[in-house]
């Protein structure tokens, strides 16, 4: 081809192709050259490019722009799938934010969300759907945050509105929270760790072991929220610690404990040990007081084990109706020997108290002390009860003890009393009241009253009897009632060892009064002894005075014969010529005889039968 020929090829093609640009193009057109625009292209039809397109400039796209084949920006930047749909964008840059979507300052019409990504088209499948994953690179000196927020906002992550089949969050070694059950949050790891201070303003319910390395406070105390027991140090502590220090198998509140027991009070004074700790002895206990040795401190006076009720003396408990109060129960139940017979004494309440202070001659020791004290109405007032109860069905108590009262000595003591009873004021005072309503008293100083009011008598009933029975041997004696009378001083009137009085003042009787009656009843055959009724001693170191006798009859009645005493003896039951004190038939004017003793050597009393002036 000639050169010109080539010229005017080439500007041919050029002239057509300015002319196609500036020019509607209203059919299809193809270009199979490359064609470069230095203006504006402007295509108001379908374009199709069969080979790159180029645009080093801006472009716009007015319409919709569907790059089925995808979008990539600078090779892999920014790439959407045109298989999937995938969106993948991978950046260079070294700080500031990847992504960063923003909206315009305009008032929010509708529930907005930065970033939608909606999971519930896919269905089926065994495997993992995570809506937003974030892998992290932790190996820089910086902190690698999954989510980060910031701003002002109410809730930070809300799933309020999901329905969730397992757990709300599932953590890094697959501990897992939820909230699925309304009213009740629910970690699944046994151990949960809270570094700094947590508050829980409503009930928290924990089914496993709880480990605290701080403090816990329990401001409102610490209980079950059901019944039951309440169990401290139950598994494999060793020890327990409130306010105190304690080194093994110990619990100490307020104070220092080593020795397998709970300690209560300060370390010095006021402490109390309660446990079952025997320190390897024969004897078990299942509650010990053991004080620690008192030390002397200002102002103290009194020392106590034990103290249960308002130091200041203000306590109100029992201040309610319906029922009576007990300041101190105590109680427990012998059941059958598995083996062998029981033996010794069950003691409901034992309390001993030693002293080995030698220095105080005016110290008094007493093993316990009950006062019941009234300052309102009361129907009776007691300051002790005691109540001993035989009602085990088809058993034996062999003797039955209301109070047993035993003093044990040495002897070196100036008196030993095994009751000792005393009035501070009572105005009516009677030291001891019998079961029927008889009293024994000792109000007058000296005297011992007993005052019994039989009511209406049923055959023969005696106000005092003494039953007396032992077994004597060569040189032994016996007294029913042994009196005696030991008078002092100079100006007396006079002295009775007994004194028996009847006073009648109405109403009479068919049988007989006696100020005094003695018998003596032998129903031994094999008896050879001497028997007396009635026996009258005297032992006199002087002279005895002239109107000195052993028996002085006096009659107190008024005078005249008809209130003075007729008989001077009155014999009945003595048959006369059967023994040897009563005889009759005597020679003379006698009518008969009594036969008296004197020295051994009989005399004999007559007996007139009139009486002579």
């Amino acid at each position: 081809m000639s050169k010109k020929y080539s010229i005017l090829k080439t500007g041919l093609t050029v002239l057509l192709a300015t002319l196609m640009v500036g020019a509607v193009v209203n059919a299809t057109t193809t270009v199979g050259d490359n064609v470069s625009v230095g203006g504006t292209l402007g295509v108001t039809g379908a374009t199709t490019l069969s080979s790159t397109l180029a645009v080093t400039g801006i472009s716009t796209l007015t319409g919709l722009l569907n790059a089925n084949g995808g979008i990539a920006v600078d090779t892999d930047n920014f790439t959407v799938s045109g298989t999937t749909g995938a969106l993948s964008l991978t950046s260079s840059a070294t700080a500031g934010n990847l992504a960063y979507i923003t909206l315009d300052a305009a008032a929010m019409t509708a529930q907005t969300s930065g970033l939608t990504i909606d999971m519930s088209p896919i269905t089926g499948g065994a495997f993992d759907a995570s809506g937003l994953a974030i892998i992290g690179d932790a190996d820089g000196s910086g902190t690698a945050l999954g989510i980060a927020l910031d701003g002002t906002m109410d809730y930070g992550i809300s799933i309020a509105s999901a329905t969730i089949n397992t757990a709300d969050m599932i953590l890094s070694n697959s501990a897992t929270i939820d909230n699925t059950t309304d009213g009740t949050l629910t970690i699944t790891e046994p151990i949960v760790a809270i570094s700094g201070n947590g508050t829980v303003s409503g009930t928290l319910g924990v089914t496993g072991a709880t480990t605290l390395t701080g403090v816990l406070y329990a401001n409102g105390g610490i209980d079950r929220l059901t019944a039951g027991a309440l169990a401290i140090g139950a598994s494999t502590s060793t020890s327990v610690a409130i306010g105190g220090a304690v080194t093994t198998g110990d619990i100490a509140i307020g104070a220092a404990q080593t020795t397998g027991l709970l300690t209560l009070g300060k370390s010095t004074e006021e402490a109390i040990q309660i446990g079952g700790y025997d320190g390897g002895g024969t004897t078990l206990y299942s509650i010990i007081l053991a004080p620690k040795a008192s030390v002397v401190t200002g102002g103290i006076t009194q020392n106590h084990l034990v103290q249960i009720t308002d130091p200041s003396g203000g306590s109100l408990f029992g201040d309610v109706s319906g029922g009576p109060t007990y300041g101190l129960v105590a109680s427990f139940d012998r059941s059958d020997a598995t083996t062998g017979d029981l033996s010794g004494t069950d003691t409901g309440f034992d309390m001993r108290v030693a002293n080995d202070a030698t220095n105080d001659s005016t110290y008094d020791l007493q093993g316990a002390y009950i006062k019941a004290k009234n300052e309102g109405t009361v129907d009776v007032l007691k300051g002790l009860f005691v109540e001993a109860l035989n009602d085990q069905t088809g058993g034996i108590a062999t003797t039955v003890i209301g109070v047993d009262i035993g003093v044990d000595s040495n002897g070196a003591e100036t008196t030993a009393t095994g009751l000792n009873i005393r009035n501070s004021g009572a105005s009516a005072f009677t030291d001891i009241s019998l079961q029927n309503g008889e009293t024994i008293s000792n109000a007058t100083n000296g005297q011992i009253a007993f005052v019994s009011d039989a009511g209406t008598i049923t055959g023969e009933q005696h106000g005092i009897d003494l039953t007396y029975t032992g077994t004597l041997s060569s040189g032994d004696s016996m007294v029913g009632i042994n009196s005696v009378v030991t008078p002092a001083g100079n100006t007396g009137n006079w002295i009775s060892g007994v004194y028996g009085k009847v006073a009648q003042t109405t109403g009479t009787h068919a049988g007989y009064i006696s100020g005094g009656e003695f018998e003596v009843n032998n129903t031994s055959a094999d008896a050879q002894n001497e028997m007396f009724p009635l026996v009258l001693d005297s032992s006199n170191i002087r002279t005895y005075h002239a109107n000195s006798a052993y028996i002085w009859m006096q009659d107190f009645g008024p005078t005249g014969e008809a209130q003075e005493m007729p008989n001077l003896l009155k014999i009945t039951g003595a048959t006369s010529n059967t023994g040897n004190m009563f005889l009759a038939d005597v020679p003379g004017t006698l009518g008969a005889s009594l036969r008296i003793m004197v020295n051994g050597t009989p005399y004999y009393i007559g007996l007139y039968t009139a009486q002579n002036d």
